[in-house]
């Protein structure tokens, strides 16, 4: 769990870039997916809403592989689809070599488009680089 003092220079430091209109941040996710009840009202204080997902393929781990997160994020995509899912959140991390270079991410994300298409649904997709930021 994030400390509170952790919570509170992380949300200070966004606060400034915002001010100096370095950040449109409008969403966070909390590091690791640990928050409570002060870690909300933090981020709340600041005008920041606190976001989780709900497709996680681990692709932080070096003993994974490329193909098999993208073939993780397939099998969870669809199975969110078959339960009637409506918004699906995928977590990538930006630095991880299984998510970069370019080329797997769109491995990683042609899989998501595959699994919700093979449902016979339509996806609707927003790239929310820009405005979600893990504090």
């Amino acid at each position: 769990m994030m400390s509170s003092d952790r919570v509170t220079q992380s949300l200070h430091l966004r606060v400034q870039k915002r001010a100096k209109g370095l950040c449109e941040v409008e969403f966070v996710r909390p590091v690791g997916g640990s928050y409570n009840e002060n870690v909300i009202n933090d981020y709340n204080t600041v005008g920041l809403k606190c976001t989780l997902w709900n497709v996680d393929p681990s692709d932080w781990d070096d003993d994974r592989t490329p193909e098999e997160v993208a073939q993780d994020i397939y099998n969870q995509v669809n199975n969110l689809v078959e339960g009637g899912a409506k918004l699906i959140v995928i977590l990538l991390h930006d630095l991880e070599g299984n998510t970069y270079p370019r080329d797997n991410l769109e491995m990683h994300i042609r899989n998501a488009d595959k699994a919700v298409k093979d449902e016979n649904k339509t996806p609707i997709w927003v790239h929310t680089e820009e405005r979600i930021r893990t504090l």
